[in-house]
C-alpha cells in the first residue's frame, strides 16, 4: 500500500507498507531515509540527526510523529469493512465444515478452506481500503463473497474427485 501526504516542511512524504510482510518504508523528498528499528526512521538535517516514529499500519491508521509533529498517513480500516471482510472467512469456514450444508452446496472447509478463505478476506480489506465510495465498497464485498463461494466449490469438487 502507498500514501502520499503534504507536509509543510518536507514536501510530499511517501509512504509505502507491504500489506503481508509488514515492511515499511518512507520517502522524503531531498533527504536519505535510514531505518533504525522496526517503526523509527531517521534522517540528518544540517548534522543533525532526527528521528521520525511511525505507529500502525495501513489496516488501523498510520501516524507519522516528527518531533513534536503528528500527521495522519492513513485512515483506519472502518468498522463495517473489518466485519464484511471477517464475514466472508467465518461463513464459508462454518459452511465448508458442516456436513449437511455441504450436501446442498459443497464448498471446502477445514485448514484449506481457512487458507482460502482468509486470503480472500485480507484481498477484500486491501479492496475496500481503497475506495471511499460505499456502494463500491458493498460490490467488492459482493463480488468476493460470491468469489470465494466458487472457489470453495471448486476446490471441493477437486478433493471429492481425487478422493473417489
Amino acid at each position: 500500500m502507498q500514501a502520499v501526504f503534504q507536509h509543510p516542511t518536507y514536501g510530499n512524504i511517501g509512504y509505502e507498507e507491504s500489506f503481508w510482510s509488514g515492511k515499511k518504508t518512507l520517502y522524503i523528498p531531498g533527504h536519505v531515509v535510514e531505518k533504525v528499528d522496526k517503526n523509527t526512521f531517521a534522517i540528518t538535517e544540517d548534522g543533525v540527526k532526527k528521528f521520525i516514529t511511525l505507529k500502525g499500519n495501513f489496516v488501523t491508521g498510520a501516524t507519522l510523529k516528527i518531533g513534536d509533529e503528528s500527521f495522519e498517513v492513513t485512515k483506519a480500516a472502518k468498522w463495517y469493512e473489518m466485519a464484511l471482510s471477517i464475514l466472508i472467512f467465518v461463513f464459508y469456514l462454518i459452511w465448508g465444515t458442516v456436513p449437511a450444508l455441504c450436501l446442498i452446496f459443497p464448498v471446502i472447509g477445514g485448514g484449506l478452506g481457512g487458507l482460502l478463505y482468509a486470503a480472500i478476506a485480507c484481498a477484500n480489506i486491501i479492496l475496500m481500503k481503497k475506495t471511499e465510495k460505499i456502494w463500491l465498497k458493498i460490490l467488492i464485498f459482493l463480488g468476493l463473497f460470491v468469489a470465494a463461494g466458487v472457489a470453495g466449490f471448486i476446490a471441493a469438487l477437486v478433493l471429492i474427485s481425487t478422493i473417489a
